[in-house]
């Protein structure tokens, strides 16, 4: 089997492989799930049943899980699927349940 970009370990550096490891390794980490389904976070996206709780494990484990150098472009990626996914549910096209939380609002000086 050919490695892919992901599993290629050439792909980091000496010192991104030991903050990966350093991170892989940490006992204070926890694994997040999703009770009500047992989902429990990881590589694979939760099951399509739209549980906030589940892509809110998915979510925060992808985060976490992320190298330390690779951070930011997971978060601008998050961003892009969230928009795109607010973008769906004003239209009526995105089956998820959300959090009841306030709105937050961002306004430009």
């Amino acid at each position: 089997m050919r490695p892919t970009a992901q599993s290629d370990p050439k792909k980091y550096s000496d010192r991104e492989l030991s903050d990966i490891l350093s991170d892989v390794l940490d006992p204070s980490k926890v694994q997040l799930v999703c009770g009500k389904h047992n989902y429990i976070a990881g590589e694979q996206p939760p099951p399509p049943v739209g549980c906030k709780m589940c892509w809110q494990a998915y979510w925060l484990h992808k985060i976490a899980s992320t190298p330390p150098h690779l951070r930011q472009q997971r978060l601008d990626e998050a961003y892009v699927m969230l928009r795109h996914a607010n973008e769906e549910f004003e239209a009526g096209r995105f089956d998820f349940e959300v959090f009841d939380h306030a709105g937050v609002d961002q306004t430009k000086e």
